[in-house]
């Protein structure tokens, strides 16, 4: 058996090469299925909403320990949101520690419930 496959290296190749891609595109199906739980979610400011969505955590939250700006990498787009709006982030509680932070698996947004003012 070792002679044969000496003798044909060519071959052998070829079959690992073609094992090797099979699991790679049996990994990526795999993953794709997967689904993002939030596990952590903060408030915070948007700054900017052109082609990333920045945003400052309010004072007291822990993410705020991270940075004082996270950009939040979207899927799309969300035009609804104005620099000054108060939101919810849920996320997969994972914070790429750069400035600004990043966050890559944000699960939802939503506005913050506004906060009656006092008299």
């Amino acid at each position: 058996m070792v002679d044969y496959l000496m003798k044909h290296k060519g071959l052998s190749i070829a079959i690992l090469a073609l094992c090797l891609l099979v699991v790679v595109v049996c990994m990526f199906f795999m993953q794709q299925g997967q689904e993002v739980t939030a596990k952590a979610e903060f408030e915070a400011i948007v700054l900017e909403n052109d082609t990333q969505l920045l945003v400052e955590p309010v004072e007291g939250s822990p993410e705020r320990n991270s940075s004082d700006q996270i950009v939040l990498h979207l899927p799309q787009a969300l035009d609804t949101l104005q620099p000054g709006d108060r939101i919810i982030i849920g996320y997969d509680g994972v914070i790429a520690e750069s400035y600004p932070a990043q966050i890559f698996n944000v699960v939802y947004i939503k506005r913050a419930a506004e906060t009656p003012e006092t008299t």
